[in-house]
């Protein structure tokens, strides 16, 4: 079997300098975060506070530099929206625990490690949030498939042409860029956005500002 290497799948910027290559840089970012359809941020907002005055859990899921990501957010979403008097979010990484993710990939195969999780931790109204970058990650596609069967509310995270993942999701929040590391850039950005914004609701609700 041929494995391709996902870095030479970037699209290279120009620049000989590292000066210009992070103008290009940036700039590219800026392009990637403006083809995002924000109208679409009011309803994962929406989501997610709606798993919160309900009791219900949102789960994280990605790989590499995505499981990053999970990691990161499942801090920020989860501790970073504490408000007094308001529900908190049940915030989890699907990807932060080795033993089980080693112990699924070795007994049923690496495609099954986040949607076994679901099996094991999910319930219904629960929320699953995938991370992947080409949308095309067989273990986050039968992720969002378990978690439709189990009636869980799914948001996708995608760059590139969005993949499978753009289409299986109920909310895809897709940015149009051939960069890995720039749509990664974009997933981290808005997912600090939508924590940010959380926290502001929800701190007004409770009078706490």
């Amino acid at each position: 079997m041929t494995i391709q290497d996902p870095r030479y799948l970037n699209q290279i910027f120009e620049g000989n300098s590292p000066a210009d290559y992070y103008k290009n840089y940036t700039q590219s970012l800026t392009r990637a975060l403006s083809s995002l359809d924000t109208k679409l941020l009011d309803q994962a907002c929406e989501i997610l506070m709606t798993a919160a005055k309900r009791g219900q859990r949102i789960f994280l899921a990605g790989n590499g530099g995505s499981a990053a990501i999970s990691d990161h957010l499942s801090c920020d979403l989860g501790k970073g929206t504490l408000s007094p008097g308001q529900p908190p979010l049940k915030v989890t990484s699907l990807a932060a625990n080795g033993p089980i993710l080693t112990a699924i990939a070795n007994d049923y195969g690496y495609e099954e490690i986040f949607a076994t999780q679901l099996q094991m931790y999910a319930e219904e109204g629960d929320v699953l949030i995938t991370i992947s970058s080409s949308g095309n990650s067989p273990n986050i596609c039968k992720a969002i498939e378990k978690a439709q069967e189990m009636k869980v509310k799914t948001i996708s995270l995608t760059g590139f042409n969005g993949g499978k993942c753009r289409d299986l999701a109920d909310l895809p929040l897709h940015f149009e860029f051939k960069n890995y590391g720039i749509v990664e850039d974009c997933h981290q950005i808005v997912l600090q956005c939508l924590g940010q914004i959380l926290a502001k609701l929800r701190d007004e609700a409770g009078g706490n500002q």
